[in-house]
């Protein structure tokens, strides 16, 4: 279905990857930018999350939600 007059984008990306050091830690990085827009308003998005990982625990959790929102 096409709704006529709205743009909507959304880009996601997830890697995990080791530190290379002795402790092996694992850390998992993904953003997402989501952008929706019609005539009357538009909305960006921006999520970034990394977590750091050692054995079965998180042992670093950093998340970040930024939004912009545009009326007019």
């Amino acid at each position: 279905m096409v709704i006529e007059n709205q743009l909507e984008l959304a880009l996601r990306s997830a890697h995990t990857f080791l530190d290379g050091i002795d402790d092996e830690a694992e850390y998992t990085a993904g953003a997402n930018i989501f952008l929706h827009g019609t005539r009357q308003r538009t909305k960006l998005q921006i999520d970034y999350i990394l977590l750091q990982h050692s054995g079965v625990q998180t042992t670093y959790d950093h998340r970040v939600r930024m939004q912009l929102h545009v009326a007019f």
